[in-house]
């Protein structure tokens, strides 16, 4: 029966989730770019110059002793001003924060890490590994018959869960299990019939028997003296 790969979930699902969090933090960069940064610029500047004229009209009123009516009507208004901000002194946005807000977040997370999440997500699941009944196997590579693949490289398959299939030409195939579903399978049919005695179909490591395990033939008989069987033996007697 031929063996089929397809996305592992927990590579499906981490891809999504990083895609979420890269596109949510590129609208709240844009937001924050857009919205938040000009209203604090605006709220700020608005603050300093009402606490400014406040002081030059209560001036005024120490200079003059009394304060004309529309002077009278700018200082209310200046105050009333000045309390919507509810004991708050707004502060303006730091240098950094525009350059942070569009080329982190925006650019990085929106324009580019978004994107690209979509499309690993797109492309890894359109990618199909196929072990064939004949030995053959289908990858985005093309079709290698069984006499194509000559080998398989395990060194960092118990590390990485990565093997990689060498063709008779010397081009390698990796075989990611991380990614599919099922790749391991194909692994260790492959490992099985390169290296059986190293690797089972599962691509599991074969345990060792235990060479120093008394057999039937090395256990002498509990019921016979083996002193006794040394005297009475023809070569001793």
């Amino acid at each position: 029966m031929a063996i089929q790969t397809s996305i592992a979930p927990r590579q499906k699902w981490w891809t999504i989730t990083y895609f979420v969090l890269c596109l949510g933090f590129g609208l709240w960069g844009l937001y924050d770019y857009l919205v938040t940064i000009p209203r604090r610029e605006v709220e700020a500047r608005e603050f300093q110059q009402a606490q400014t004229r406040l002081k030059e009209i209560e001036a005024l009123a120490v200079e003059q002793g009394e304060l004309t009516e529309a002077q009278r009507t700018e200082l209310a208004a200046v105050s009333a001003r000045i309390d919507e901000f509810g004991g708050d002194v707004p502060q303006p946005p730091r240098a950094w924060d525009r350059p942070v807000q569009l080329w982190l977040y925006v650019v990085g997370c929106g324009l580019i890490g978004a994107p690209w999440f979509a499309w690993t997500l797109w492309s890894t699941s359109r990618k199909k590994y196929t072990l064939n009944d004949d030995g053959s196997l289908d990858s985005p590579e093309g079709h290698w018959s069984r006499d194509d693949i000559v080998g398989i490289d395990m060194n960092r398959w118990m590390e990485k869960s990565m093997a990689w299939v060498i063709h008779r030409d010397g081009r390698r195939l990796l075989l990611d299990d991380y990614k599919y579903r099922n790749m391991h399978l194909i692994v260790g049919a492959l490992a099985h019939r390169f290296d059986p005695a190293s690797w089972t179909i599962e691509a599991k490591v074969v345990k060792p028997a235990d060479d120093d395990a008394p057999g039937d033939d090395d256990t002498p008989d509990a019921d016979v003296d083996p002193v006794m069987e040394r005297a009475t033996s023809p070569d001793h007697v």
